[in-house]
């Protein structure tokens, strides 16, 4: 799993009433990086720009496991970021840490679901 060091981080949030994703679409036309969104289908369109990367939040993964062995890798994410958030880990502590105790997590929950 390749590490992905963040710099800078925004946060847009658009009232989806008054939007289909084309404010995000506006906002983001010239961007290029990571972008976490969460399950609206109108952010569909970043799948398919090459310099974004678009990821999900594990709020919406867990919401599609029935299976408990899934639940159980997923909770185990959750008590790394309920930690860094209970030790107020700087930014750099928090990658750290999902680097070092996610990372094998997630290698395993791709096995299991492979």
């Amino acid at each position: 799993m390749e590490a992905i060091r963040k710099t800078d981080t925004y946060t847009l949030e658009v009232k989806r009433r008054e939007t289909d994703g084309n404010v995000a679409a506006s906002f983001l036309k010239d961007y290029k990086g990571i972008v976490q969104t969460d399950g609206y289908a109108g952010y569909n369109f970043l799948d398919f720009k090459e310099d974004i990367i678009h990821m999900g939040c594990w709020v919406h993964v867990r919401r599609k496991f029935k299976a408990v062995t899934g639940l159980k890798y997923i909770s185990k994410l959750y008590k790394i970021e309920k930690e860094a958030k209970e030790q107020k880990l700087s930014p750099e502590q928090i990658y750290d840490r999902r680097q070092a105790l996610a990372e094998p997590i997630l290698d395993e929950f791709k096995i299991w679901l492979d």
